[in-house]
């Protein structure tokens, strides 16, 4: 038996079959392009829905903080208004800034205007890098 004549035919690799074609290529380049344009946007638009929640939820802490600042001072027997004035005061004095984020409290009619600014992700960037427009970065809670 001569080798070198001889035809291997394992019974996975037919004669002149030796790969893909340049039409199938471009075909899976062309879907891959489609599926990355509709990808894209919605992952940046993802973002920019969670930075604008992680603000939310800082907000959240922020008028949790004032509300019980307000409650101890009517407890303590405090009217309204003056409890509303010491709240703002203790909050400036003892929470100017809860985890990464750096607050403001200030007294509206009947009640407090709770504001946030700065804020890092946890891989050190700014979460304000990723807001839509005009992010919603202040809450009025009326008492």
């Amino acid at each position: 038996m001569d080798i070198t004549t001889r035809n291997i035919d394992n019974g996975t690799v037919k004669a002149g079959q030796k790969g893909f074609t340049l039409i199938e290529i471009i075909a899976v380049l062309v879907i891959l392009g489609m599926l990355a344009a509709v990808a894209i946007p919605k992952y940046l638009s993802m973002q920019q829905q969670a930075a604008q929640q992680v603000i939310n939820a800082a907000i959240a802490s922020g008028v949790s903080q004032i509300s019980l600042e307000y409650a101890n001072q009517l407890l303590q027997g405090a009217a309204p208004a003056t409890a509303i004035a010491t709240a703002i005061t203790n909050c400036n004095a003892n929470y100017p800034s809860i985890g990464d984020f750096q607050y403001s409290w200030t007294a509206i009619a009947g009640g407090v205007t709770v504001g946030v600014t700065g804020g890092q992700t946890a891989t050190g960037t700014s979460v304000w890098q990723n807001l839509p427009p005009n992010p919603t970065t202040t809450k009025n809670v009326l008492f």
